[in-house]
């Protein structure tokens, strides 16, 4: 996954990465599917399908459901 996050980084720059916004991407605002906010749950890198930026969650914030 690093060779894939290190190729976003070198072509999107600041807007590789998005974070979770509720339950949807932060750069995009298109709400996120239960099984991707599962995979956010549990660790798991999720790419957001409409805009492709890495999505996270921030230390303060939960995956909701």
């Amino acid at each position: 996954f690093m060779a894939d996050y290190r190729r976003m980084v070198a072509g999107r720059g600041e807007d590789a990465m998005a974070p979770l916004d509720g339950e949807s991407c932060g750069g995009c605002y298109q709400i996120i599917s239960p099984s991707l906010l599962d995979k956010l749950r549990l660790g798991q890198p999720v790419i957001c399908t409409s805009c492709s930026r890495l999505l996270y969650v921030s230390d303060s914030q939960t995956v909701g459901r």
